[in-house]
């Protein structure tokens, strides 16, 4: 891991005690894509001191089940939102008329993603809702 990835990684973290549950919530989704975009899993990267890389518990993450191999452990799907062309446009909207953080832009280009794969939720309809009211309008370009 790169000290930028460590950097980013450690800003997501911090803001999952964020009093806004949009962004907490939006902070925690990050974290997991970019958990599983490695194709790791968090009880690879999770481990107790001593454990000498074995996972919690004692048992070699290797060994221990994928989702798929736990019965009835397949994800819940995340509520639907039906089209999310003007959740799209909202993003790209923000994402060029305003200054933000490279926390949030990454979380706003991630969401772009989401909505390309088909995995944009209703809370994540919510956070992009939210940061719009929060920023009010956007900045006037000179």
């Amino acid at each position: 891991m790169t000290i930028a990835d460590r950097d980013s990684l450690i800003a997501l973290l911090d803001k999952l005690g964020s009093p806004d549950d949009a962004e907490a919530l939006a902070a925690a989704r990050a974290l997991d894509r970019r958990v599983r975009q490695q194709g790791r899993r968090w009880d690879e990267m999770l481990v107790r001191d001593g454990d000498d890389g074995e996972a919690a518990g004692g048992v070699e993450a290797a060994d221990q089940p994928d989702d798929e191999d736990v019965a009835g452990a397949t994800p819940e799907p995340a509520e639907s939102v039906g089209d999310a062309s003007g959740d799209l446009v909202a993003i790209e909207r923000l994402l060029a008329g305003y200054d933000l953080s490279s926390d949030t832009r990454e979380i706003l280009e991630d969401l772009k993603e989401e909505i390309k794969d088909g995995t944009f939720s209703a809370a994540d309809r919510r956070y992009v809702q939210g940061l719009q009211a929060r920023l009010g309008k956007p900045m006037k370009k000179k």
